[in-house]
């Protein structure tokens, strides 16, 4: 009759960890041994949700105590230089930048019926416009041309933050009927309920009605790369066109032109009230 093998060759054909255990002969060693098989594993961290009520937020923040100032309310307008800053954007546009050589500005377009900035692209170095009518003497007057120099880090948020600085970007220094240019970019529930806010501080209609047709839609922004193009779905409301479905389309690579794009209106509202 065969001699029975010794427990302990079973126990290292059978677990190796145990096995090992009994080659461990310091106490030492065998307890460090222990404590790092008993320890939970290290935890790895998720990384955060996109925060896209943050950069419009953050827009609103810069521009929505602006007060507009006395000596641009005239045809051909002159800043003085202390004017608000729009290159201020990109503190809270993280994702976008200036193309190299070039900065932000405006010039301040006034007549009888309304008055708002003008956004445009110039290079370093150079004057800015003096006013409206140089900056149209220039010959290049296209609406947004601006943006054909503004870069971005090719993530969603980048696409994002670009349509937010194209919607909010000349959000500033409104008066009279250009206060129609109220459009809030809605990110999600709660972000429609502080826009009710103000729309209900500022109009006679109630705005029950917007919040009863949203109820059940997801309002976040939806960002979709599809080969070349990006397609940026967002949400706005207004006090004079209601609750709105936007989708743009823009070229992935630089410069980030904006090609179709779309307006679906989800509920409609007025204002009751017109500047």
């Amino acid at each position: 009759m065969a001699a029975p093998r010794p427990f302990n060759s079973f126990v290292r054909r059978v677990h190796p960890a145990v096995s090992l255990i009994n080659r461990l002969r310091s106490p030492l060693l065998l307890l460090a041994f222990l404590a790092a098989a008993c320890s939970p594993p290290v935890a790895t961290t998720a990384p955060d949700p996109v925060c896209w009520r943050c950069p419009v937020e953050g827009m609103a923040a810069l521009t929505g105590n602006l007060q507009t100032p006395e000596h641009l309310l005239q045809p051909d307008a002159v800043k003085t230089g202390e004017e608000f800053d729009v290159s201020a954007y990109f503190e809270v546009l993280d994702r976008l930048s200036m193309e190299q050589g070039y900065v932000l500005d405006y010039v301040y377009w006034y007549d009888d019926m309304g008055a708002h900035p003008v956004l445009y692209a110039r290079r370093a170095g150079e004057p800015p416009f003096e006013d409206y009518s140089a900056y149209v003497a220039a010959g290049d007057v296209a609406p947004l041309a601006y943006l054909d120099h503004v870069q971005l880090d090719g993530s969603a948020e980048g696409f994002f933050q670009l349509v937010v600085l194209r919607l909010m970007g000349e959000q500033f220094y409104l008066w009279w009927h250009a206060i129609m240019n109220d459009t809030s970019i809605i990110t999600s529930q709660t972000s429609l309920q502080v826009h009710r806010q103000v729309v209900e501080g500022n109009c006679t209609e109630p705005f029950d009605p917007v919040l009863a047709g949203a109820s059940r839609l997801a309002l976040e922004p939806r960002v979709r790369f599809e080969g070349d193009l990006v397609s940026v779905s967002i949400h706005t409301s207004s006090g004079y066109s209601g609750l709105q479905r936007k989708t743009f389309s823009i070229s992935r690579d630089f410069p980030h032109k904006f090609g179709d794009e779309s307006t679906e209106t989800l509920v409609e509202y007025f204002c009751g009230v017109v500047p």
